[in-house]
């Protein structure tokens, strides 16, 4: 066997446009953010090995070790997570075999952001074994989870872009160059309540009914937010999408549930009900960081301070 010290890096991701849509087709409007997770190889010293160390902000918190003959998980410190790899790993085998070859590794992660942030932890691992493995990051994403696979174009696109899915996993992509004087006045909070991608998808294919005027209308607020001008229209846009995707999945919009008083708008992003939030104001960031402090939401980002520049 024979392993390269190697290493990868992938973009962690927000969905600023087209949540749950995006699974029927509908045109999506993302970000990568300046925040993702890095992937490093080397050889082990054990050839029949796979060890593997994963750390959040330079900190260790998930160990373990495969055997490569059969991925058996030798030792670990959350059986749970070492199961989850060990499929991600068996599928890119299945994918390309040759990548038994690459096996005989020590791997290094390093998660940039805090797990429960939403921003892709599980979407940044997956591109990155992707590239370790030689195989199409979509194809691999495509056999683990049920998403669109934005997030996984997040990965490797280092510009905003409009997404729409494909059912033969070469999705539409459209870099945009998204340069506002307005951008500013949009920030970032995260809710602190970690929601389960999947499990929200599920939800949603299981009660929710989308039509296709629905799936219009949503595509074209995408193509409205990339070449937004304005903050008075990106408000606009934002509203109304809210309360298509509100009469969509029978939810109240975020603003209306918890934030009815804040003085501009509010959008989702992502699985409704936490992750991350969206909002719009024209009024100065002492008063934003103020309101959500006063919430006790102290996670805050402008949004130049997230996006990669």
């Amino acid at each position: 066997m024979v392993v390269d010290n190697k290493s990868y890096f992938s973009n962690g991701k927000l969905l600023l446009s087209g949540e749950y849509a995006v699974l029927d087709g509908a045109t999506a409007f993302a970000i990568p953010v300046n925040l993702g997770q890095s992937l490093n190889t080397k050889k082990t010293i054990n050839p029949n090995i796979l060890k593997w160390e994963a750390l959040i902000k330079n900190k260790l918190w998930f160990s373990a070790e495969f055997n490569i003959k059969d991925l058996k998980i030798i030792k670990t410190n959350n059986n749970l997570i070492a199961e989850r790899l060990k499929k991600i790993i068996l599928a890119a085998l299945k994918l390309n075999p040759n990548f038994k070859d690459k096996l005989n590794s020590h791997i290094i992660t390093n998660l940039e952001f805090n797990r429960d942030w939403g921003l892709g932890s599980s979407s940044t691992l997956i591109s990155n074994i992707a590239y370790w493995a030689n195989i199409n990051p979509f194809i691999l994403f495509s056999s683990i989870f049920n998403g669109s696979g934005y997030d996984i174009a997040a990965a490797r696109i280092s510009k905003p872009f409009l997404y729409t899915s494909t059912k033969n996993n070469t999705p539409i992509i459209k870099e945009i160059c998204f340069e506002n004087n307005f951008l500013d006045s949009i920030y970032f909070v995260h809710l602190g309540n970690k929601q389960d991608s999947n499990d929200s998808i599920n939800l949603y294919k299981k009660n929710a009914k989308i039509s296709s005027s629905e799936i219009s209308e949503i595509s074209d607020i995408s193509k409205q937010f990339s070449i937004c001008k304005s903050l008075d229209n990106f408000q606009i846009l934002m509203y109304k999408h809210e309360k298509i995707i509100s009469k969509i999945i029978k939810k109240t919009s975020i603003k209306e549930k918890y934030f009815s008083d804040f003085e501009g708008d509010i959008k989702s992003l992502g699985a409704w009900g936490g992750d991350f939030i969206m909002l719009a104001s024209k009024n100065k960031s002492d008063y934003v960081k103020s309101y959500f402090s006063n919430k006790n939401l102290n996670t805050i980002f402008k949004y130049n301070e997230l996006v990669i520049n």
